[in-house]
């Protein structure tokens, strides 16, 4: 196994997908809240013995939007007390260094470039995270 299951070799590493085909024939009609439910539902179906771990999420673009959801909607509604939403509350350490250190860089002299790229084929998720979920 490669990549995340080689750096984390003792993690449990769950994958969560949805169908993401927003354009042409056959694309789908979903919305952000209606994704974050079902990863909500799978996440509490797959932790149900330990449900006090730690969580890390892993996500980019709509997914990324979908993690937010979720964790928001949990936190709202007071299911989830985890770590894992800290990040999210007004104050937090971590998150005051994430904007302080983006103020920094869009001050510096050296000015950043940007590039923004997408997916032009099919990529294999199951190289990156394993093949089954562990």
């Amino acid at each position: 196994e490669a990549m995340l299951p080689a750096v984390v070799p003792h993690a449990r590493i769950m994958r969560y997908g949805y169908q993401s085909q927003w354009f042409g024939e056959g694309a789908m009609r979903q919305r952000v809240s209606q994704v974050a439910q079902r990863l909500l539902l799978a996440l509490k179906r797959n932790r149900k013995e330990f449900p006090f771990r730690p969580v890390l999420f892993i996500a980019h673009c709509f997914g990324g939007l979908v993690v937010i959801k979720a964790a928001r909607r949990e936190y709202h509604e007071d299911e989830v007390q985890s770590a894992v939403l800290e990040i999210l509350m007004p104050g937090n350490e971590f998150l005051q260094e994430v904007i302080d250190q983006f103020g920094k860089t869009r001050r510096s002299t050296h000015k950043v470039k940007v590039a923004c790229f997408y997916e032009l084929k099919s990529t294999n998720v199951g190289k990156i995270v394993g093949k089954l979920d562990r």
